[in-house]
Parts: structure tokens; sequence; C-alpha cells
């Protein structure tokens, strides 16, 4: 089915239908996601993951981005969803002393643009606006338009195109800021999916477009006569085949750190008769449990391909996330300068890169912990997060978090 798994189709569901309608308005806010912020989720005290580093909460975000979005939210102001507080509760963080407070206004999730007869009385669907395949759409982008500006002079729409396979990286070996007409946030570099960006994102954007520049070299040594096309879309391959195994490997036992959850996880890519047999012998069995999942026949076992509501769910990590990081030099560990989150996101992302230096960004990162994912340790930047507050708007990611799930049926 060749629609299968586009940019623009559905999310699916992991539950039964029935299961999966939103809470009706009126019991979208009780308790207030508001509230369940405050006691349950503000950071009381950094609570840190001491077999973890940042940069394993800078690697699910990237490859959140390449799996799904929902996209921009609804700005229709009948659909806003309104928050309750409290009276001691003072929002956003900047209300004048004696102000009265209002209501949290939360933008709604944006809904299908294809609804139709069939979707009566059935729970309200979503669409991923990205790819929903393991594809490296966060390094390449959900559409051709953006795949062929990453492979411009400058990152430039009316660039010169690249025709040696590569992606364009400046003389430094760095990403260009952003600079499409239609670059949302000119401040962020130029990625596939540069959303929420911050120090973490850039790195990893940075060393995977080096490592997919660095594939077609060698592709391009074993294969003198191929075509720049041919070498940029193997090369592509590469790059999402090896994120993919990162991610099964590497992330997800670091993350479950437990004998099941590694044997699991290994199982998943080499079977159960594990990595050295497979090396040693290849595939013995198309059975999956035997030989692992890569190589196997496709088998969507009745269903289209793809991403579902309550697969994204799971993956609102954001108490991984330190509130402050010191940054040391990779040489001999020495202080050079603390930055707070906020001060690594958008903009700041390339200014401290720029300040300390990649390789003292990146080793930082290695070897700073992320907060654990329990109770009370959800980043107080992340609660106070100033949107546009020149205009007065502010988020609780915390409240948006807990209110999304109910609204999208999980």
């Amino acid at each position: 089915q060749p629609w299968m798994g586009m940019a623009g189709r559905r999310f699916g569901r992991n539950a039964p239908l029935a299961d999966t309608f939103g809470e009706r308005k009126q019991d979208l806010m009780s308790p207030s996601p508001r509230l369940i912020s405050n006691r349950l989720l503000a950071r009381e005290s950094f609570v840190p993951v001491p077999s973890l580093n940042v940069m394993a909460a800078a690697w699910i975000q990237f490859m959140v981005h390449d799996w799904l979005s929902h996209g921009p939210n609804d700005p229709d102001v009948s659909r806003h969803l309104r928050v309750p507080l409290e009276p001691t509760d003072r929002w956003p963080p900047d209300l004048p002393e004696g102000a009265p407070n209002e209501p949290m206004t939360v933008l709604s999730t944006t809904t299908c643009a294809d609804l139709n007869p069939a979707d009566e009385g059935r729970p309200i669907p979503f669409t991923n606006t990205e790819t929903h395949w393991w594809d490296g759409s966060q390094i390449y982008g959900s559409s051709w338009q953006r795949l062929d500006q990453l492979r411009r002079v400058g990152g430039r729409p009316d660039g010169e195109r690249l025709e040696n396979g590569k992606l364009w990286l400046d003389e430094g070996g760095f990403l260009p800021l952003d600079p499409g007409l239609q670059a949302k946030r000119p401040d962020h570099e130029l990625a596939g999916i540069n959303g929420n960006w911050w120090i973490g994102l850039s790195l990893l954007h940075t060393l995977f477009a080096r490592e997919h520049n660095t594939v077609a070299d060698a592709l391009r040594a074993e294969y003198p006569a191929a075509s720049g096309e041919w070498i940029f879309q193997k090369a592509r391959l590469v790059v999402a085949a090896l994120t993919a195994k990162i991610h099964t490997v590497e992330w997800t036992p670091a993350l479950m750190d437990s004998p099941v959850g590694r044997m699991a996880m290994r199982g998943n890519y080499w079977g159960v008769l594990g990595e050295r047999f497979h090396k040693g012998m290849g595939r013995i069995s198309d059975n999956e449990v035997v030989s692992g999942i890569p190589g196997t026949p496709p088998d969507h076992h009745g269903a289209p391909y793809a991403m579902t509501e309550e697969f994204g769910a799971v993956y609102r990590l954001h108490p991984l996330l330190p509130d402050e990081f010191d940054f040391r030099a990779h040489e001999d560990d020495r202080h050079l300068t603390r930055k707070t989150l906020l001060d690594v996101f958008a903009g700041g992302a390339t200014q401290v890169r720029r300040e300390v230096g990649f390789a003292n960004a990146l080793y930082s990162l290695a070897t700073l912990n992320p907060g654990a994912m329990v109770l009370h340790n959800y980043p107080e930047s992340l609660r106070n997060l100033p949107k546009k507050p020149e205009e007065g708007i502010w988020l609780d990611l915390a409240t948006v978090d807990v209110l999304r799930d109910r609204e999208r049926g999980v």
C-alpha cells in the first residue's frame, strides 16, 4: 500500500478503538493538569540517573523527531483548552502583583483534515505530519523540498545543489542556520526537523550530518562511477539503519538497564542466538525470534503500518533534562562555563557550541547525568517556559503533557 506510513497519514492505535475516546470535555480538567504539575511533577531537587548521560536524553528527542509529530496546534479560539488554576497559583510567571489569576489557555491538537462519514461515532483521529517510518527524517526531512534544501550550498532553497551525494556543511563542518523563507525559527540550525532545538539536538544533528558525508565518501571510493543521487540515497539508507541499530542495542538497553531488557532488545536485532552467532553464521532462519528482525520478510499482521498515539505518549521523557549544564574541557575536565536549560535552547544552542567548542560540548553532555523518570523531578525551566513572553504567552509543559494524553484518548 504505497500510502502506508507517508507524512500526513493518521496515527494508529494500540488499544481497542472503544477505549480511545478522549475524555469528555468536562472531564479533561478533572483533576486539573496544572494541579498535577504543581503537586506531583514539579522538581523539588534534581534526582539524577547515575548510569546514563544527558546525550541519552538528546537521543530520544532526536529519534522521536524521526517518528512523529502532531504538527502545529489548532489556533481556533473556540477550541482552546482552559486549564483551571488554584487561587494561590500565580500564572503566568510574570503576572503583576495583585492581578487576578485566569485559567491557563492551551491550544487544542489539530484534528485530521480528511474526516469522512466512516469516522462517525469513532474517536477523533489525529495526523502524523512526519513519515511514520524509521527513515532518518529528522536528518533528511519528510518532504522532497526539505531534503533538496539540505543538499544546497548554504542550505538555501536557491543555492547550488551539491552533486556529490553529500549534505551541505560549512567549512568547519557545521550546519547553517535555517535560511528557508518559511523558517519559523531562523535561530535554529537547518536540519530535516529542527523543532524544539537545543544544544543536545545541535550536537546529534551535526554528528549525523558528518556521518552521512563520511559514508558518502566511502561509497564514492567503492563505486567511483556511481551518480551523486545514487551515493546520496545509499548513504541515507546506511545512516537510517545505523540510528535504528543504536536505538535498539545501545539506547534502549541503557535506559532499561536490566538483564531482561538487554536480552530482549539485543534479541530484537540479532535473535536469541545472539550477536556472536549472527556474525559467525549469519541468518539461519526467517523467524525473527531466532535470527532477529532485520532481514525478515515483511509482515504487517493485517494492518497498514502507522505510528500510534500510545507509542508517542510513552516517550514523554522531559524529566531526563537537567535545569543546569556544567560545560567542561574534554582534555582535562576543567570548568568552562555554566548554563541554564533556557540558555542552551533555540539560538542559544549555536552560541554555546561556538563559545565552548563542539568537542567540549559533546564531552560535557556525555559526562553529565540526566534526571530520573520519577515524580517531583520535572524541569522547572519547562514548567515556566517563555514561548512569547512579550505577548504574555508562557507554557507549563508538564501541564500540557498531562492534558495531551487525555485529549488524545491515551
